[in-house]
């Protein structure tokens, strides 16, 4: 074709370019310098609990999804002790809590099925429902609530015949009196004001951000320019955010195969949820726009986590907790230094 290029007149031009016009390979760069250039150039990053959660996942239990913190990936053959022993000794029968009267399947669909569930569910009438076993039959809710957790269950690959026991376990995970901070108790239907699903973001902590040892530093001079957002945006969802009393807590509802022990619970939350508790107090105290102890010990009331099955048995099931504002500073302070993959930076002066 007349716009072909034959090859051996390439080779004639190659042949004949001066050398000397061609530049010179450039050295190869540092690899440490390249990586500190990487960093210190890169452009602002969106993340989150699950993905940090993820990424640290691999390293403490096997088969946590990397995205979606809302699923049923912590089961009890991974705890310690002996539930745990009793839990693998029995793992080819099903679970201990399902053979007593939960016979929910475990894996991520059922905890997004039930989680999609609790977010849409009418409150009210499940206040005003007095035995459980008419939650689905009473007119004219009940036949509502059970076309809605159909169509749940449908969304997220559930079968259909998991509805009735579903059913009962958002029946008592609404109605279990939860702990306060006054050391009372109240269930979820019966606190002043409830938002499910509340969204949040703030911005990775830095050195020269507000925080919450330097409150004040959120009034910049006159013409002083804001603060830069460089590492990156934190953003998440609580399942739950309750009023009683005047103090606001958050709440995240588990599906994780557990027994209903209270002491083995703490630990499992301790050893799973750690990073999530730091992201989503400070996530809230930020909506709260808390800065100082004296907000904080008027305003926040904790935090709790509910684990589904256990709840449903009647059995205990709620971890609750109230960090000290010293607590939440040092969370604060150790969000500085770490990395997008659950780890710490490493400095001059070691591990900050």
């Amino acid at each position: 074709a007349a716009h072909e290029v034959r090859p051996a007149l390439l080779g004639e031009l190659a042949a004949t370019a001066p050398r000397s016009a061609l530049p010179s390979p450039p050295a190869p760069l540092d690899a440490q310098l390249f990586a500190e250039l990487r960093r210190r150039h890169r452009g602002p990053q969106a993340t989150s609990y699950s993905r940090l959660a993820g990424r640290r996942a691999r390293t403490l239990t096997e088969g946590a999804p990397n995205e979606e913190p809302k699923a049923d990936v912590h089961d009890a053959p991974s705890l310690t002790g002996p539930a745990a022993t009793r839990e693998v000794a029995q793992a080819g029968e099903g679970s201990k809590l399902q053979r007593a009267g939960v016979p929910l399947p475990g894996g991520a669909a059922t905890g997004l099925f039930l989680h999609e569930a609790l977010e849409r569910v009418d409150l009210h009438y499940l206040a005003a429902v007095s035995d459980p076993a008419e939650v689905l039959t009473l007119a004219p809710r009940g036949p509502e609530l059970r076309a809605l957790l159909g169509g749940c269950a449908a969304r997220n690959g559930v079968s259909a015949e998991h509805v009735e026991a579903a059913a009962q376990v958002l029946f008592h995970a609404v109605r279990t009196p939860l702990p306060t901070r006054e050391g009372g108790a109240l269930p979820l239907v019966s606190a002043t004001r409830v938002v499910r699903e509340m969204t949040f973001q703030f911005p990775i902590p830095e050195a020269h951000h507000p925080s919450l040892l330097t409150p004040s530093a959120r009034q910049a001079p006159e013409g002083a320019a804001p603060f830069r957002v460089e590492r990156g945006i934190v953003r998440g969802v609580v399942d739950a955010v309750f009023e009683h009393d005047s103090a606001i807590y958050f709440q995240d509802w588990k599906s994780d195969r557990v027994e209903g022990d209270l002491a083995l619970l703490r630990r499992h939350v301790t050893a799973h949820y750690d990073l999530q508790i730091k992201l989503y107090t400070l996530g809230v105290l930020r909506l709260l726009e808390v800065w100082d102890e004296a907000a904080y010990e008027r305003v926040f009331g904790g935090h709790l986590y509910a684990f589904l099955r256990p709840m449903a048995l009647g059995q205990p099931g709620v971890v609750f907790e109230r960090p000290t504002f010293a607590d939440v500073q040092r969370w604060e302070q150790e969000l500085l230094g770490m990395t997008f993959g659950g780890t710490l930076e490493s400095t001059a002066g070691g591990a900050r």
